[in-house]
């Protein structure tokens, strides 16, 4: 018979023998097919022996005359030289002893490894039926000088237990550390289940023996707070009183975690554990191939290069974190990571750039291939370059191309392409469009302008120039064609935006005179503006001399006749005063 058993009687008629096999053993475990015991610990108290108890109460040692104040003794085990040497240090207490009662050697020798009187043997074992197991010296209890223990089995006892548990983790509950009961065969029922929002609890290994049985209570995924159970041991001998476990709902765990990237680019996902920290994290193979590795606390993944089915897909594949130190159970999460694809948008394009007044390569048109309804950049980081130019080059920054006219080419169609290549790396994907500048042709112009004179006066006027394409600079010399009753001439102003024209009658002509000015620009066209100048008629020279006024004047205008009437008249009316 092994099981668990409290002391029940006395040292032969010593009334403290209970307390002393309470203080000499713990957690016995007696054998009753080899008559063999073994202890979990030992401990001798020395001022529980009195003087009726003697030497045999403490290992056989004498510790003084009282048996109850001396400092230290050396002892020799079982009384013989040759067993084991112990001490009781202090005044009173030695422990961690581990000792046998009895064996089947007998006879009063004793074991070297751990002290054993080596002289008890069962006198009376009825534990199976409920009854009691007596060791003792002698068969003959009621002889003089005879040594005898009486025990009885101690019934199954369940006592309250903490415990841990944490969402969608089957945490292990150590629920008979703290019970007794005999370990041979044992039957754990949950009396009270948790609430099931909170949890559950599964017992495995029972009924049978007490170190096959494992009680773990797993919470649910939206669980918080605390939880709790009840529970009975059976072990053959009866059935306990119920046992309240009360269980602390941790968040702890691996969570599941979500990336996302674009084609054959790889991601990093940071993993999430709360609650474990020496850990090891091992990987389950991703659901649309590539690779997965452990990068600090993160998931790698690098995306399958040949992948060639539809996009978006998603990746899944489970981690689970493992707690080097035991403590925790391993648990696992899963990592689910979006795959998009954007591939590049090229569109056609024109474009108007313009010359007028300005020199072709310092005319540039800036193209953002980005900012192009329709177009599509793709993956990112992606990049533009440009080629098959024509009449002009082109710069890039960033997305943009910037176009710039050849010198000399001041109007007509010009043009190049742009490529948009995305980020995929390994194998970017990429995209070619054309843009075509338009440059027109602007012919400069010439403003009329309008002007008075009299015969035989020259007279000036500003003619206003716009400029066709290329700067003004680059614009012909001013022509000056046909002219009518006069002459004229550009005396200012060339390549300028304002003429400076005289013009000149021919003597003796009166009445509308012009001329007309042109100017080419860069490219060759024409403008041309008229001056149109109203010539006054010269006053006319007489013939006889009765015409004649004083001076030599041949006739009056109206100007001075009017002037002559009024001085008459005035003249007059002071006479006439």
């Amino acid at each position: 018979m092994t099981g668990m058993f409290n002391s029940a009687s006395s040292l032969s008629s010593q009334s403290m023998g209970p307390m002393v096999i309470g203080d000499k053993v713990t957690d016995l475990t007696i054998d009753t097919t080899t008559n063999t015991t073994s202890a979990a610990t030992y401990n001798c108290i020395e001022g529980n022996f009195l003087s009726g108890v003697g030497a045999n109460g403490c290992l056989n040692t004498s510790i003084g005359s009282d048996f109850t104040d001396s400092s230290s003794a050396a002892y020799n085990v079982g009384g013989n030289a040759n067993c084991v040497v112990r001490t009781i240090g202090g005044d009173d207490t030695s422990t961690g002893n581990v000792r046998t009662l009895m064996s089947t050697a007998g006879g009063g020798g004793c074991d070297p490894g751990d002290g054993a009187f080596n002289l008890w043997e069962v006198v009376q074992d009825d534990t199976g039926a409920g009854g009691e197991l007596i060791i003792s010296n002698n068969t003959d209890l009621f002889a003089a000088g005879v040594n005898y223990l009486t025990f009885e089995r101690e019934p199954a006892t369940a006592n309250a237990d903490t415990g841990n548990g944490a969402p969608d983790i089957a945490f292990p509950v150590d629920i008979l550390a703290n019970d007794r009961f005999d370990p041979a065969n044992v039957t754990v029922a949950i009396t009270t289940p948790p609430n099931p929002v909170l949890g559950s609890v599964s017992v495995t290994g029972s009924p049978g023996p007490a170190a096959g049985i494992t009680v773990t209570f797993t919470a649910t995924s939206s669980a918080s707070g605390t939880a709790f159970f009840e529970y009975t041991i059976n072990d053959g001998q009866g059935v306990s009183a119920p046992a309240r476990v009360d269980i602390t709902i941790l968040q702890i765990g691996a969570n599941d975690v979500s990336g996302t990237t674009t084609r054959n680019k790889p991601v990093d996902v940071l993993l999430s554990y709360p609650g474990y920290t020496n850990v090891s994290i091992s990987f389950a193979a991703p659901s649309a191939g590539g690779t997965v590795t452990l990068n600090g606390q993160s998931a790698h993944w690098v995306p399958d290069p040949g992948y060639a089915g539809a996009y978006p897909y998603t990746n899944t594949f489970d981690y689970t974190v493992t707690d080097n130190d035991g403590v925790l159970p391993p648990s696992t999460g899963e990592v689910s990571i979006t795959v998009t694809n954007s591939s590049p948008v090229a569109g056609d394009t024109t474009v108007t750039l313009s010359t007028q007044g300005v020199a072709p390569d310092t005319a540039s048109y800036p193209f953002d291939a980005a900012t192009l309804a329709g177009n599509v950049m793709g993956d990112a980081p992606s990049t533009v370059t440009a080629s098959n130019q024509t009449n002009g080059s082109t710069t890039i920054s960033g997305t943009t191309v910037t176009f710039t006219l050849a010198a000399g080419f001041y109007s007509g169609t010009a043009s190049f392409d742009y490529t948009i290549s995305d980020g995929d790396p390994g194998d970017p994907e990429d995209a070619t469009g054309t843009v075509t500048v338009n440059v027109p042709d602007v012919a400069p112009v010439v403003a009329n302008a309008t002007g008075s004179t009299a015969s035989g006066t020259a007279t000036t006027r500003t003619m206003a120039v716009t400029a066709g394409n290329g700067p003004l600079s680059a614009h012909s010399a001013p022509a000056v064609g046909t002219a009518v009753g006069g002459t004229c001439a550009v005396t200012a102003g060339a390549g300028t935006n304002s003429l400076t024209v005289q013009f000149t009658p021919n003597a003796g002509f009166s009445g509308s005179g012009s001329c007309q000015i042109s100017v080419n620009d860069a490219d060759g066209d024409t403008g041309t503006g008229t001056l149109t100048v109203s010539v006054a008629a010269a006053p006319a020279t007489g013939g006889g001399g009765a015409n004649l006024l004083p001076g030599g004047g041949g006739s009056l205008d109206a100007w001075a006749l009017s002037l002559l009437a009024s001085g008459l008249w005035l003249r007059r009316k002071r006479r006439a005063a």
